[in-house]
């Protein structure tokens, strides 16, 4: 299946913005299910979400805490960030990282999402279409 032939994940809303959702509707939102770490679960709270789109050190600077990251699927440096908010008081703690586009990280950086909590959403479809569907959503 080629990404544009890949059908676009709908938000539990039927238009406009829509409150926060609980974790279980952010996967079944997103058309995803847990790759990694635990479950997302209904004691998880979301209450931002943030595109990794820049450098590390700036993507932690940006952080809020129990923030909902959507990122590529091979971008490691940033999958190693967000599993580095769940090993220290000094950065917020990450609620969960979305992995983009299909790509599967290396299986270096999955053993290491495989031993941490940090819930890990794999979807298909690119960044762009996944965060429209995020942006639905009031945080």
């Amino acid at each position: 299946m080629t990404p544009s032939d890949t059908p676009s994940p709908q938000a539990p809303s039927s238009e406009g913005s829509v409150s926060i959702p609980e974790p279980p509707e952010i996967a079944d939102a997103l058309g995803s299910s847990e790759l990694h770490g635990r479950e997302l679960d209904a004691e998880q709270e979301v209450s931002a979400l943030k595109v990794a789109a820049m450098s590390v050190p700036n993507f932690l600077d940006h952080l809020e805490e129990g923030s909902l990251v959507i990122a590529s699927g091979d971008r490691a440096d940033v999958i190693l960030g967000a599993l580095a908010t769940r090993a220290t008081t000094l950065l917020p703690t990450v609620a969960g990282l979305v992995l983009t586009g299909g790509l599967e990280p290396a299986p270096q950086i999955s053993a290491l999402l495989g031993a941490s909590t940090l819930p890990t959403l794999p979807v298909d479809t690119d960044t762009y279409r996944t965060v429209r569907v995020g942006l639905r959503w009031r945080f």
